[in-house]
């Protein structure tokens, strides 16, 4: 009795709904069929299996194996950048002494150019200075020619202060 009242209650709900509440409720159900196909697809497909059967034979002892070679892997990779870092700094420092000993010789040339100069402006002047000197102690020579030629010619003595005051 309980059953056949349950049918009636179920037949009574279902005439109620129009037709189109039961043409989306198959529309649904239909994007639902779809969708569980594609999950299906998914989850039976080649790489998921494969996903699937990898997955089964990672047991905790393994996980810690992969573990321990990635962590010793990962230390002897570290090393080798530390030492490939220091090889690297070192090539560095030895750079950096060189472009320092470079700027200390360009430095040098620097000074060595200034000097350089400098020699060269004061064997000028002293050229020119030389050739000035020359000139005075040539008219100095010229005249004390004349004046020897001059006392010479006018004698000594009293005669010799009148000679000189005409010339």
């Amino acid at each position: 009795m309980l059953l056949s009242r349950y049918m009636n209650q179920s037949i009574a709900v279902l005439s109620r709904r129009t037709k189109q509440d039961i043409l989306d409720e198959y529309e649904k159900l239909q994007e639902q069929l779809e969708n569980l196909r594609t999950v299906s697809q998914t989850v039976h497909g080649q790489p998921a299996v494969e996903l699937i059967a990898k997955a089964k034979t990672k047991t905790p002892q393994r996980i810690d194996q992969s573990f321990g070679e990635f962590q010793t892997s990962l230390q002897t990779h570290l090393m080798e950048m530390r030492a490939s870092l220091l090889d690297q700094t070192a090539t560095l420092q030895d750079d950096q002494k060189a472009i320092e000993l470079s700027r200390q010789q360009l430095e040098l040339q620097r000074h060595i150019t200034i000097a350089a100069d400098t020699l060269d402006l004061l064997v000028e002047d002293q050229t020119k200075r030389s050739l000035v000197f020359e000139m005075d102690a040539e008219k100095r020579k010229h005249d004390l020619d004349e004046q020897i030629i001059t006392r010479k010619k006018c004698g000594s003595g009293r005669q010799r202060n009148m000679c000189i005051n005409k010339n």
